[in-house]
């Protein structure tokens, strides 16, 4: 575990032990933080975001260790509440339980910060808030997932995902910059390269969940995908109700069925749509850093983060 990692870890334990909680728990918590930490994924590198923000705009380490730790607790929370409503817990009971914990954590971590009180309040509401638009945005996910595939478009796959994702991560630069010391039009900037950036990983997310899943993949689990939205959007009306079947065999687990469904929406040109739409995505986030820092210098680690995500992307031209 690195230096960061380190403060953050011994952050969130000073401030669960002074808390009446049983050993247990504040265990199962602190392992949470252990579980990302060895964990070489990009979820890992976002991890990171506000402190790289804060470095960023001329802020110490140690000034955006509450907000980094704030920030961990955020994104764990989000991660366990996520599986919970995908059906993909292990134990949804205990998950729920340590999920609204964790979620907890945030204002008492935040209230470590050195800072003015004003401060530490703009920084708490701000999380509220976009705590609140994620779950909208979950919300919006649910229903949908539950209503005909073909009734959600891209555009509106990817309102969905700036709610869900790009209002957290667009705290999490946003709070980094801001105890950095930005002004208010860099932090706006700081914002809108977040939002960006949350939107990027659900692309990401969704490509590697229907062409390179680690485990059930997203036709599998019948999940209201991208790809799948994008392909059923161009599709030909005629064509429609093989497409729905051949998805409906996917997600009965019968594997011809998901090799076949993969191939189809590639053929449909989900996979091209996805790597131009992330591209996008991505040029705005970079965008967003230049406004900051023309000479793409100090912002250089953040502008990594979204070139980190191709690879991701690649596109396949076989199942």
């Amino acid at each position: 575990m690195d230096e960061c990692w380190q403060l953050i870890a011994r952050l969130v334990e000073e401030t669960l032990r002074g808390e009446p909680l049983t050993e247990a728990y504040a265990t199962a918590i602190l392992r949470r933080i252990d579980r990302w930490a060895g964990a070489a994924t990009p979820e890992l590198s976002v991890a990171r975001l506000p402190l790289l923000a804060c470095q960023a705009v001329g802020g110490t380490l140690d000034r955006a260790v509450p907000v980094g730790a704030a920030w961990q607790m955020l994104h764990i929370a989000a991660k366990l509440f996520d599986d919970i409503e995908d059906g993909d817990a292990n134990d949804p009971a205990a998950d729920l339980n340590l999920a609204t914990g964790v979620l907890t954590t945030v204002p008492l971590l935040l209230a470590t910060l050195d800072a003015p009180l004003a401060e530490i309040q703009q920084l708490t509401q701000a999380a509220q808030r976009a705590v609140l638009v994620a779950s909208a945005g979950q919300h919006a996910d649910l229903l949908a997932a539950r209503a005909d595939a073909a009734a959600v478009d891209p555009e509106r796959w990817l309102s969905i995902a700036r709610a869900k994702s790009g209002a957290l991560l667009g705290w999490a630069a946003w709070a980094g910059a801001l105890v950095g010391g930005a002004n208010a039009a860099t932090l706006d900037h700081f914002r809108s390269y977040g939002e960006q950036l949350g939107v990027l990983l659900q692309i990401a997310d969704d490509f590697v969940g229907i062409w390179r899943p680690e485990h059930i993949s997203d036709l599998a689990a019948r999940r209201l995908s991208l790809p799948v939205c994008y392909a059923l959007s161009v599709v030909a009306p005629d064509e429609r109700p093989a497409l729905n079947s051949l998805l409906e065999c996917a997600a009965a687990h019968d594997v011809p069925s998901q090799q076949a469904a993969r191939q189809q929406l590639i053929d449909l040109g989900a996979q091209a749509y996805l790597a131009v739409t992330a591209r996008v995505f991505q040029q705005h986030a970079l965008a967003a850093l230049r406004e900051v820092d023309p000479a793409s210098q100090m912002t250089q680690p953040l502008a990594a983060l979204v070139e980190d995500l191709f690879p991701r992307l690649t596109p396949l031209n076989r199942t």
